[in-house]
Parts: C-alpha cells; structure tokens; sequence
C-alpha cells in the first residue's frame, strides 16, 4: 500500500489513498487484521460490493476501526433482500430484471448509525438513489 501512494505522489497530480479488506478474504466471516493493514498505508476498510452482514462483526470493526483513527466504507444493502439486478421498479420489472427493494439498503444505513453511535465509530455509507421519470 505505501507503494501505490508512492507512485501516486511522485506524478505530483495524483493522490491514490488505499483501502484494506474489514474481513479476511472479504468473505464477512472473520475480522482482518485491521492494524496491520493500517500500518502498511490502508486509510479506511471496506469488503468493496459486499455488505458487512453481521451486526457483531460491523461494531467489532467500527471498534477497532476507531481505534487507528479509520472508517468503515460500507456497501449498504440488507443481503438476505438484496441479490437483485436493480432497484425494484416497473421500470426492473419491464425489463425482467429482479429487484432489491429500497428497503434493502435502508435498513443497512440505519443499522450501521446505531452502531456508529454505539461505538463511536465512523462509518461511510455510499447511498444509491434511482432517478425518478
């Protein structure tokens, strides 16, 4: 990871600022080792396009997350009403493409504000909105 900020800073035009895997694998099972990642460059944690779905495992990281002074960059989307192409509209449905529900993804924001508040922790949460015709 200090390599990749290196090369970055050495254009003199780009900033790359690396994230580390909040769980091992990315598979949101066991908790990487967050202080380790930190050492070596990471700025925040994320298992990218996979939600933390595990309430324990999310305020375990924002935990230790807060400890070194890094967020917690979450994919908000509930996994057991997620899994689809789309946001659910008839606009998805004309085109036979399965739907998540909005609910889907704010039940993870609201879950995750709890336990940012309950830890202390600091969270990023990137929220999708369908434009509206």
């Amino acid at each position: 990871m200090h390599l990749l900020r290196t090369r970055g800073q050495e254009t003199g035009s780009l900033t790359i600022l690396p994230y580390g895997a909040v769980t091992k694998g990315c598979k949101g099972e066991d908790l990487a080792e967050l202080g380790l990642l930190r050492e070596a460059g990471a700025v925040a944690f994320t298992d990218g396009g996979r939600v933390i779905g595990s309430s324990r495992l999310m305020r375990l990281a924002l935990s230790y997350a807060r400890g070194f002074g890094a967020r917690i960059v979450q994919h908000a989307e509930d996994p057991s009403l997620g899994g689809g192409a789309a946001t659910e509209s008839l606009f998805s449905a004309r085109l036979g493409l399965p739907g998540v529900p909005a609910a889907a993804e704010a039940i993870i924001v609201a879950r995750d504000i709890r336990l940012a508040e309950l830890t202390s922790g600091r969270c990023i949460l990137p929220m999708f909105r369908p434009r509206r015709r």
